[in-house]
């Protein structure tokens, strides 16, 4: 992702995903062959990516939101 709008809040840079400065060619390319060529990476990642979605889904979301609001 780019460190633009609210998506970066979202990925930690190394650890879910890759966190690249917008409009930085040169960085996303970069950041692609690092996933490209690190299988160890790419893994990490995947792992680390799929855990942290399951806080974003609806019933996750729902519930946090009633627990604050209920």
């Amino acid at each position: 992702v780019t460190r633009g709008g609210g998506r970066v809040d979202h990925v930690s840079d190394g650890v879910d995903g890759l966190v690249v400065p917008p409009g930085d060619d040169d960085a996303l390319v970069a950041a692609l062959a690092r996933v490209v060529d690190d299988a160890d990476l790419r893994q990490r990642l995947a792992a680390a990516s799929a855990a942290a979605g399951d806080t974003f889904d609806a019933a996750t979301a729902v519930a946090r939101i009633e627990a604050a609001y209920g």
